[in-house]
């Protein structure tokens, strides 16, 4: 993969990243929509980062995905629970 390639791949992960956190996040659904964009940034960042190579950039956003699948799975288990 050329260079170009890679630092394409890297504009692609930072816009999903921006997209996320430009969602409304006062709402259930605004909260899930942010966390799960943004956790899709962060594979996409993590691929990137196996491409470059970069140590840090994998290590970091692989720590972002595993908050951000805590909290997922923290937002859904509320929302069902209030809902009984």
């Amino acid at each position: 993969m050329s260079r170009q390639e890679i630092e394409i791949i890297g504009m692609l992960a930072s816009a999903v990243v921006l997209v996320s956190m430009l969602a409304k996040t006062m709402s259930y659904r605004g909260t899930m929509f942010m966390r799960i964009i943004n956790t899709l940034g962060c594979f996409i960042f993590i691929y990137y980062g196996l491409l470059l190579p970069s140590f840090a950039s994998v290590l970091m956003n692989s720590i972002i995905c595993v908050v951000n699948i805590v909290y997922i799975i923290r937002e859904y288990r509320n929302q069902h629970k209030n809902k009984i």
